[in-house]
């Protein structure tokens, strides 16, 4: 079986005040989509910052999710969500509240994605580090999930929960066609 991964897109913030990174029209050519990319926020929000996910404009409660995050000084804890929220939300998002002075790596793939018989499941990675405060950085962050919503996706928002994506924050979508 031969695969092609084609690049389909980018989302990068380009000004002060972006906090939604959106890809539209994702064509139901490929078999699987990847993100790939790194962001940092400018928030000095007191607390972690999130990097959340939505499909389609959708902000129902149709998603569920399971995580796995470390920090410098060791596991920090594990999120496994038994019930439904209203987007998935990814800890490990750079920023200026913890000094977190580097972007946050992030990856994503989502198989089956035009596949609206099934609910869409996708796992990501995501991780960051912080030369200043080494202990208060999420450093890892990993975990799966799935959408319920039973549609093909044709559009993926990446959106800050606190602040606003820093200029030059950047995201690419590929597609991969598995034969």
């Amino acid at each position: 079986m031969a695969e092609a991964t084609t690049y389909i897109g980018n989302a990068t913030a380009s000004g002060a005040t972006t906090q939604t990174l959106t890809f539209t029209g994702i064509p139901s050519t490929y078999d699987d989509l990847v993100i790939i990319g790194q962001g940092h926020n400018n928030s000095s929000a007191g607390s972690m910052l999130y990097l959340d996910v939505n499909f389609n404009n959708d902000t129902g409660n149709n998603y569920w999710l399971s995580q796995i995050k470390t920090t410098g000084g060791g596991l920090w804890g594990t999120l496994i969500d038994s019930g439904l929220s209203a987007q998935l939300r990814i800890i490990g998002i750079g920023g200026t509240q913890n000094s977190d002075d580097t972007p946050a790596g992030f990856y994503m793939y989502i198989p089956r994605y035009k596949q609206a018989m099934y609910n869409t499941m996708w796992f990501w990675n995501a991780g960051m580090t912080n030369a200043t405060n080494w202990s208060q950085a999420v450093t890892s962050n990993v975990g799966s999930a799935f959408w319920g919503n039973g549609a093909a996706i044709s559009e993926i928002d990446l959106k800050t929960l606190f602040g606003y994506f820093t200029v030059g924050s950047s995201y690419d979508l590929y597609g991969i066609s598995n034969s």
